[in-house]
């Protein structure tokens, strides 16, 4: 897209030709001119999640740190298992990266059992399964 603040102009274009009356969707994780990218064109989702306040479905693109790069897919839509995949032409991850990667899913893990007991009833339904 080409955004001209000064004269209130905002061009977008799409990739391919649009049907009149088709439905046209975004996706805020593929950035063409995101300059923190893993890959030309991929946002991370937490860079995402820190711009935009959300984070989409997956395919997810991690970044922590400046070494530590996976995707996050799930297998089959709903099916709450997933596989991960780093970087081919990167060292996979050390044993420090492992290490705290399973001490955060732990401490997450004791976030999301503390705001059940708290919270869960208080929100709507959608809300509360956008967040765990």
């Amino acid at each position: 897209y080409i955004m001209n603040l000064s004269d209130d102009v905002f061009a977008l274009r799409a990739s391919r030709d649009i049907k009149e009356g088709e439905q046209i969707y975004t996706s805020f994780n593929e950035c063409n001119i995101c300059n923190d990218t893993k890959d030309e064109g991929i946002e991370s989702t937490p860079n995402l999640f820190h711009r935009r306040g959300f984070v989409e479905k997956y395919p997810q693109h991690w970044i922590i740190g400046e070494n530590l790069l996976f995707d996050v897919t799930e297998n089959d839509e709903g099916s709450g298992q997933f596989q991960i995949s780093f970087e081919e032409d990167k060292p996979g991850p050390t044993y420090n990266d492992v290490s705290f990667l399973t001490n955060e899913l732990d401490r997450l893990n004791k976030v999301k059992e503390k705001m059940t007991d708290q919270t869960q009833h208080q929100l709507p339904a959608h809300e509360w399964n956008s967040i765990w």
